[in-house]
């Protein structure tokens, strides 16, 4: 399989999930969360940069905001952990009082590590890995 083929198939399995994100919220949130609420789907560009995040969901309560990044692949430029704390701060930043929960969520086994956190020498920051293959 060329590498063409390859990357078309990761996009169309990323895009399936995020609309399936987008049309039963309330669904994928009880499922990956264990949160029975009534919710929401949210833009998903971040003002500071065009930065996209693929899913999400804040719950109408006004209290959390569920952020799921779908991944084909772990290898990025930037790094997915790095990625997550660059989502986490822009999400707190627009929404100081609410609580963030992340989930990345792997649909594919690519032999790759996955980490569940970031970790340098002053920060850690750390979110669910949920692996679907």
């Amino acid at each position: 399989m060329t590498k063409t083929k390859k990357r078309q198939e990761r996009s169309v399995s990323d895009n399936l999930c995020k609309v399936i994100a987008e049309r039963y919220p309330e669904q994928f949130i009880e499922w990956l969360f264990n949160v029975k609420a009534k919710v929401k789907v949210m833009k998903t560009e971040l003002n500071r940069e065009p930065i996209r995040a693929d899913s999400v969901i804040s719950l109408t309560s006004e209290t959390e905001i569920f952020h799921c990044e779908f991944q084909t692949t772990i290898k990025s430029t930037v790094p997915v952990p790095l990625r997550m704390l660059d989502y986490y701060v822009g999400f707190k930043r627009q929404n100081p009082l609410k609580r963030i929960r992340q989930a990345v969520i792997v649909l594919i086994d690519s032999g790759e590590e996955i980490l569940d956190h970031y970790r340098d020498e002053r920060t850690f920051h750390s979110f669910d890995v949920v692996i679907l293959w």
